[in-house]
């Protein structure tokens, strides 16, 4: 799998983040290791 971001963390700001550049067209991972939007 190749990506041209890759994003740490599913909380609010990670999940936006990616959101956002998905959004804008750009290849984005997010990896999260618990839950998607369960931190801060």
């Amino acid at each position: 799998m190749k990506a041209e971001v890759v994003v740490i963390g599913g909380g609010v700001m990670g999940v936006s983040t990616a959101f956002h550049l998905a959004e804008a067209g750009v290849d984005v991972v997010l990896v999260e290791r618990d839950t998607l939007g369960a931190g801060s």
